[in-house]
């Protein structure tokens, strides 16, 4: 049995109320995040409705919320959630909310044909006090664009023979050894309530483990994933000497999800600006854990402190975006009740001298070996103490946990 779910149109506005859009089947028993991120995958094109047969039943919420939902012909709304209210299209027009909105919903535009077994799609489109807001499909298309722009010019990547995108192994078997050894900090607070009672642990992005390995005390058993197989190696060595035979798998989330399995706790840290594709990523994590999922992020993106040096030796603006804040309206509006908390990384001894700082960093800012004296002055200049390197991406700079209940109990 079919039956429509929600799927907002680029463009929607919000004033006091919001309105829902489109509908298209799902399968029932879908987890509802499942079904949110999905709707994101909708061709543009097949949301294109102009108008609303007079008598549509549609549904309006008051107030800020992001969610943008929406009720079709012979489908009841929500009557747990007293906030909703329904209303009818009238010659084309519906007005609710006594005058304070007003939203216009017109018939399919004729040269985009209703996909075959959709049932009643209509969009409307409402207009309140003007202030514009993004749907989630607006929402995850920005974020995919934002990370493009990080993308560095083909002229600067051709002059050196080195890759920019520098992954220091040592570095993060250091901080994975620092943090296991003294666990702290938000993050490791939220999973390690989460693991009472003891639970598996699946560490997404996994890295060395600086994740996980703080957890393996209360942990029942340990999957980690992550794309790079010398990373799960360090991370497997380390559970070993713990007693703990971790599963690795080597791959992309949620391209492994079926793989990995559920857990009852699923942590994420320092990943998702690496993820273009986030909706699906997100959903994935939540139809994955039992209890809880926990996701640590700097607050900007974490090369964002090198775009300084970046102006100063090649004259190029690097962008500031995305953000923590951009990743917590997106889970809003897939319809995930999230809660965060902010607070700045202590730094620690993750690189073993300046000399080595010196160079991961100059390999990043696309310069060749003999320019390693300069990034050294500009490193000093910037703060940076020689006898007390620290990573520049996530060292003394604002950090946000982010977690919220598992969809998998």
């Amino acid at each position: 049995m079919s039956q429509p779910f929600e799927h907002p149109v680029q463009g929607l506005k919000r004033g006091r109320c919001e309105i829902g859009v489109v509908g298209v089947p799902f399968r029932v028993g879908l987890p509802l995040s499942v079904i949110l991120a999905a709707r994101a995958a909708i061709p543009p094109q097949d949301a294109l409705y102009d108008r609303a047969d007079p008598g549509t039943r549609a549904v309006i919420r008051h107030g800020q919320s992001r969610s943008l939902l929406g009720s079709f012909p012979g489908r009841e709304r929500d009557t747990a959630s007293p906030d909703w209210t329904d209303a009818t299209v009238a010659a084309g027009t519906l007005q609710a909310c006594e005058g304070k909105c007003r939203a216009i919903a017109p018939v399919p535009r004729a040269d985009v044909p209703a996909p075959s077994g959709r049932s009643g799609p209509y969009r409307a489109v409402m207009h309140g006090d003007g202030n514009a807001t993004a749907g989630p499909s607006d929402l995850v298309a920005r974020w995919r664009s934002e990370l493009a722009g990080w993308a560095i010019p083909a002229h600067i990547t051709a002059a050196v023979a080195e890759s920019p995108w520098v992954l220091p192994r040592q570095v993060f078997a250091r901080r994975a050894d620092r943090v296991a050894a003294n666990p702290s900090g938000p993050s490791f607070e939220r999973e390690w309530a989460a693991l009472d009672p003891p639970g598996a642990v699946l560490d997404v992005g996994s890295g060395a483990g600086a994740a996980s390995l703080p957890l393996l005390p209360r942990s029942t058993g340990l999957t980690a994933v992550d794309s790079d197989a010398d990373m799960l190696a360090l991370l497997g060595e380390r559970a070993a000497a713990a007693g703990v035979a971790a599963r690795l798998i080597q791959g992309r989330w949620p391209e492994v999800a079926g793989q990995a399995g559920i857990c009852d706790v699923v942590t994420c840290h320092h990943v998702t600006y690496n993820v273009p594709d986030i909706a699906p990523f997100l959903t994935a994590l939540s139809a994955a854990a039992r209890r809880k999922v926990v996701v640590e992020m700097t607050g900007t993106h974490p090369l964002a402190s090198l775009n300084d040096l970046w102006m100063r030796f090649h004259g190029l603006r690097r962008p500031d975006g995305p953000t923590a804040d951009d990743l917590l309206e997106i889970l809003a509006g897939l319809g995930i009740t999230a809660e965060h908390e902010r607070w700045r990384r202590p730094g620690g001894a993750d690189y073993e001298s300046f000399a080595e700082l010196t160079d991961v960093t100059r390999r990043r800012l696309c310069l060749p070996p003999d320019r390693a004296d300069d990034v050294a002055a500009a490193l000093r200049e910037s703060g940076v103490d020689p006898d007390h390197p620290v990573d520049l991406g996530t060292s003394g700079r604002e950090v946000v946990t982010i977690w919220w209940d598992g969809e998998a109990g």
